[in-house]
């Protein structure tokens, strides 16, 4: 993930799924400065995919916020936290920034998008939560959404 990647998130989106590609794995390579523009992109994208694709396209980081809201693990356990992360209420869904990872011992960078991002989602994990629950499919939150 580039920066013109973020200027145009419908277009990167639809762009992928109408070349068959099944999984996304949404790694940034911004800068600091960038984490307005990449938590907006998250939260387009999330808007298209929880509206036509659960199920369809699997997409990291929505899979593994929606593991973190089922409270699954999303980071080793052992992992240790930062002191900036530890009264963040969005820790259980990023663990961290998996700080093992991060050399530099600090949040990771793009920690605003990550929370836009988090909180635009947050109304839709917990129904998908939810549905899981209930072993039923995320996917039909769908129809609800149309």
């Amino acid at each position: 993930m580039y920066r013109h990647h973020c200027q145009s998130p419908q277009q990167y989106y639809y762009q992928l799924r109408q070349q068959g590609v099944a999984a996304i794995r949404l790694v940034p390579q911004l800068q600091p400065q960038d984490a307005e523009a990449w938590g907006a992109f998250l939260c387009a994208v999330f808007a298209i995919w929880v509206r036509e694709d659960i199920g369809r396209m699997v997409i990291f980081p929505f899979e593994s916020a929606l593991r973190g809201w089922c409270g699954e693990a999303v980071c080793p356990v052992d992992a240790p936290v930062t002191p900036a992360c530890r009264d963040c209420p969005w820790l259980r869904l990023c663990g961290g920034d998996c700080p093992p990872l991060n050399a530099q011992n600090s949040p990771n960078p793009l920690c605003a998008g990550y929370r836009q991002f988090y909180s635009m989602s947050a109304p839709y994990m917990r129904v998908m939560r939810d549905l899981q629950s209930q072993q039923r499919s995320p996917a039909e939150l769908m129809p609800l959404l149309r």
